[in-house]
């Protein structure tokens, strides 16, 4: 199925392959393919400090190009005489940071997007987390808050995120679950704007990831002191009604006496990585009267196919939909069935 979506239109599911797409660039071997036939000697000296949760420089490390030998190796505290010495040398504003010195480092093909390559040695101070050293405070760790309402025993908690986030190489300082109802939920709920819940929540530290942010703003909206996420996990709660939207009900229409046709339940996992929570699925043959009876209803010309209920309007993606098929007193039928390149019955 050949269905152009813009991740505007995904929800949650989708978000998660976008952001997997940024996946840690600094841990990718970026150069790994280069001629090595010409091999530089190298120096490389590593600046950090006491943060347990600051960014790893042996991934820096390991991702250096196959033609730089590193020769030595020295490993300094940023308040010492000589870190301080040489934080002052190159200008460095931030810690952990890597200076790399040869006198060839022009020829060994630095990515000049992770380093800043200077005549003999190059610098790479892109870390994230990290100390700043002007203010002595530690940047990059992202809290995490999710707006809660622990009555809706329908609703999806957005926990899981957390993980996938972390799987990035963004380091989460704290993930707190808040009630909506508590102080805390009402005061964040007005600020903020919020529509649904469960909401997320992320601080603005999560900008200071330079090689993956741009990837994932646009699922977020700017709101004060937040990133909000901007689609709902179905089922969700709309705040201003109370009620719970996002649970679909997928009826899928087939003709038992076409043995090989598509198995229009494939539709599903489509529907799933949009975003959409299926909350029940019925089977229903057209030799039925109410298979029948749909036939009808929608005037179906053309079978496997399968009607989603009206809450498919609750994840404003009609217009995608609209490319595959048709709304009908608010449900959507499927009806393109040539865009799937598969076998079905003309009626």
């Amino acid at each position: 199925m050949n269905l152009k979506f813009t991740n505007e239109e995904k929800a949650m599911a989708i978000v998660a392959v976008i952001l997997a797409a940024g996946l840690l660039v600094l841990a990718y071997p970026y150069i790994k393919n280069l001629n090595v036939k010409d091999a530089y000697s190298a120096k490389v000296i590593e600046i950090g400090g006491e943060c347990n949760e600051c960014f790893d420089l042996a991934l820096v490390e390991k991702s250096l190009p196959e033609n730089i030998a590193v020769k030595s190796k020295e490993i300094l505290a940023y308040n010492s005489d000589r870190g301080k010495e040489l934080i002052k040398r190159y200008g460095i504003k931030s810690v952990p940071a890597m200076v790399v010195i040869s006198g060839d480092i022009g020829k060994a093909g630095l990515d000049s997007s992770i380093f800043s390559v200077s005549r003999g040695y190059a610098i790479f101070d892109k870390a994230v987390p990290y100390v700043d050293l002007g203010s002595g405070e530690i940047r990059g760790l992202v809290e995490l808050k999710e707006i809660w309402d622990g009555k809706c025993i329908d609703c999806s908690s957005l926990a899981g995120l957390k993980t996938q986030i972390e799987g990035l190489g963004i380091k989460i300082k704290d993930y707190r679950i808040i009630e909506k109802s508590s102080e805390e939920g009402i005061n964040l709920i007005k600020e903020n704007g919020l529509v649904f819940v469960p909401s997320l929540l992320a601080s603005r530290e999560l900008e200071e990831y330079w090689w993956i942010f741009d990837k994932i703003k646009s699922s977020f909206a700017e709101k004060g002191n937040y990133y909000i996420f901007k689609n709902p996990i179905a089922p969700f709660e709309d705040i201003s009604t109370g009620k719970i939207k996002g649970k679909v009900n997928a009826t899928y229409i087939t003709d038992k006496s076409c043995d090989d046709c598509y198995n229009i339940t494939s539709l599903k996992e489509i529907f799933q990585n949009m975003g959409v929570y299926i909350s029940k699925e019925r089977y229903v043959d057209i030799s039925s009267a109410e298979g029948k009876a749909l036939l009808a209803k929608y005037n179906i010309t053309a079978v496997p196919t399968l009607t989603l209920s009206k809450e498919i309007s609750d994840y404003q993606i009609e217009e995608v939909l609209k490319e595959v098929g048709a709304f009908e007193n608010g449900e959507f039928v499927f009806r393109d069935l040539d865009k799937l390149n598969v076998k079905y019955k003309k009626l």
